[in-house]
């Protein structure tokens, strides 16, 4: 029993205790019941330890970001925040999906050592932006590469 348990069960047996010394009408614990507590085994499993779903959708997560990615280089580009000064996809692009997917993954993890119960909530957010990712690439996979223009001197 680590000591954070051994000291929240001597404040919790404590106020009892204290107070059937002044009433007497108050129930004690019995030590018996006192033993059994202190000698039962905190739960086996690690309740901090994010679930394996979770993990795994980080991995889908990340692997169709990077799909994405692959997918958009040298071609026309919609999203005036993605294009650079030709209209394509290239260096500005890249870095802000990969900040994007980078911050959501990162957030996840600090948010996940506090609260890993909610894993399937972050789970089903992950495929869902995989899913977005996904018809990212699909669409990109449909239109052609963009042909660069070349001025033809007389």
């Amino acid at each position: 029993m680590n000591r954070r348990t051994q000291i929240a069960l001597a404040l919790l047996f404590a106020a009892p205790l204290l107070q059937a010394q002044t009433n007497p009408s108050t129930p004690v614990l019995s030590p018996e019941l006192v033993a059994r507590l202190r000698s039962e085994a905190p739960p086996s499993r690690d309740i901090h330890r994010p679930n394996r779903l979770w993990k795994t959708s980080l991995a889908v997560m990340a692997a169709a970001s990077a799909l994405d990615l692959v997918s958009s280089l040298g071609r026309r580009e919609l999203n005036p925040l993605l294009r650079g000064g030709d209209g394509r996809f290239g260096a500005r692009g890249f870095a802000f999906k990969s900040g994007l997917t980078g911050g959501a993954l990162i957030t996840q993890m600090l948010l996940m050592r506090n609260n890993p119960h909610a894993a399937p909530y972050a789970t089903v957010a992950n495929f869902g932006m995989a899913g977005v990712f996904t018809s990212a690439v699909l669409h990109n996979f449909g239109n052609n590469k963009s042909q660069s223009r070349s001025i033809a001197l007389k």
